[in-house]
C-alpha cells in the first residue's frame, strides 16, 4: 500500500468537515456532537496557524485522499496523534499504514521523540491499528468520562 502525505490547507476544509461529521467518526471521537461548518472553519484556521500542530491529508495511489493525521505538541518532545480514515477505507489497513508513515515523518522532521494517543476502549479497530503500528499499550483509564486505552510510541522504535 503506497501512502503519501501532504500538508492540509484551507482548501481541505469541506473534506475534513465531512469526514469529522460522518457517523462512524463521531462515535469514535470524544466529542460525538455534530460540528457546524462555521465552527469547523474557525477550528481549522486556528490549527493551520498553530506552530505546535502538524496536520496532513493522507493520499493513496492516484492521489486519492483517504484520511487525515494530526500531531499536536503537548510538551517538549511529546505530541498527541489524532487520526481518521474515510468510511470507505476503514478496515483495510489504511489506519496502520497512515500511523506508520505519519509518525516516521514527524520523528524525522521535528524534535518530537514521543507520540501518545488516547483511544476509546470501544474503538476496537483503532486499538488494533495503533498496536499494529508499533504503539505500546500503556494503560486503561478514564478520559473525558470515557473508558480509554492510552498508547505511546518512542522515536527509538523502528517504524517502517
Amino acid at each position: 500500500m503506497k501512502i503519501r502525505l501532504r500538508d492540509v490547507t484551507s482548501a481541505d476544509a469541506k473534506l475534513l468537515w465531512e469526514w469529522k461529521n460522518e457517523e462512524g467518526s463521531r462515535q469514535s471521537a470524544f466529542n460525538i456532537e455534530y460540528i457546524p461548518f462555521e465552527s469547523h472553519l474557525k477550528w481549522l484556521k486556528n490549527k493551520l496557524n498553530d506552530k505546535k500542530t502538524f496536520l496532513f491529508i493522507a493520499l493513496k495511489t492516484n492521489d486519492i485522499p483517504f484520511g487525515q493525521i494530526r500531531f499536536d505538541i503537548i510538551n517538549t518532545g511529546v505530541a498527541e496523534v489524532d487520526i481518521s480514515i474515510a468510511r470507505e477505507y476503514r478496515g483495510k489497513g489504511y489506519g496502520t499504514g497512515l500511523l506508520k508513515i505519519g509518525c516516521k515523518k514527524i520523528f524525522l522532521s521535528t524534535g518530537i521523540t514521543t507520540i501518545i494517543s488516547r483511544v476509546k476502549k470501544s474503538n476496537v479497530s483503532s486499538i488494533k491499528s495503533f498496536s499494529s503500528a508499533g504503539f505500546k499499550r500503556i494503560r486503561e483509564t478514564v478520559y473525558k468520562d470515557q473508558e480509554i486505552v492510552e498508547f505511546k510510541l518512542e522515536k527509538h522504535f523502528k517504524i517502517l
